[in-house]
């Protein structure tokens, strides 16, 4: 168990290798952060360097070689997979490059679908999910198919959705890499002012300096671990 005074989340060196044939691939290698509650840190780094691997361990989607990960003061390392996938349902929030909204779902029935996956039916849930549909700014758009809305609209209902279930920890994975420069700064202000307005934590994963420039933090992955990125903000 960590001390009370102990990050929000905690990530101590993490090492995670694939196998490539015959040989063995390093992607993460003792990388460690610490993380206070409501902090937004950005992580950048080249294709391949290993950020979307990193949001997989710290979401339980895979699992670490060595290292620990704690999230709220739970283990997250020390869970099975059935453990983390529950964990990860209620306590975790996504937004991703490619929206990842389901195209046969209205935008309303996307954005609740992580409180009917939580049995969170009530008025007041369903109430806060039409508050968020309305914060993004897309009220009236309830019954819209993902294939008719733009791209920036799809990724202000894939927010509204990461939000809804009220998570620990928001993990966003390029939200900007599919938008055009201008929308991209609108989504970015938006997850932004919405995940600071709820006091969320969150790890943004980016290509882009803008994106990371509304970060507190910024960290590089280099040969495997996270480096401060000196003279942000």
């Amino acid at each position: 168990m960590e001390p009370l005074d102990a990050p929000y989340l905690l990530i101590r060196d993490l090492c995670k290798h694939y196998p490539e044939g015959a040989q063995v691939r390093t992607v993460l290698q003792g990388a460690s952060l610490a993380v206070c509650k409501g902090e937004m840190v950005a992580i950048l780094g080249k294709s391949g360097s290993g950020k979307t691997t990193l949001l997989n361990l710290i979401s339980g989607v895979d699992r670490v070689d060595c290292g620990e990960i704690f999230l709220e003061g739970v283990r997250l390392t020390g869970m099975d997979e059935a453990a983390r996938t529950i964990f990860r349902r209620q306590r975790i929030g996504f937004v991703f490059q490619f929206f990842n909204l389901i195209p046969t779902l209205t935008v309303w029935e996307n954005i609740i679908l992580p409180l009917e996956l939580n049995d969170l039916t009530s008025n007041a849930d369903f109430n806060r999910a039409r508050g968020l549909l309305a914060e993004v700014g897309l009220a009236g758009r309830e019954k819209a198919f993902p294939d008719r809305l733009s791209g920036g609209e799809q990724q202000r209902v894939a927010i509204a959705r990461a939000l809804v279930h009220n998570p620990a920890l928001v993990l966003a994975d390029e939200p900007t890499g599919n938008l055009d420069e201008e929308t991209g700064q609108q989504v970015m202000a938006l997850l932004d002012r919405l995940t600071r307005g709820s006091g969320k934590t969150m790890i943004l994963v980016t290509h882009s300096a803008e994106a990371a420039s509304f970060a507190d933090r910024v960290f590089s992955l280099h040969e495997g671990r996270l480096v401060a990125v000196n003279g942000h903000k």
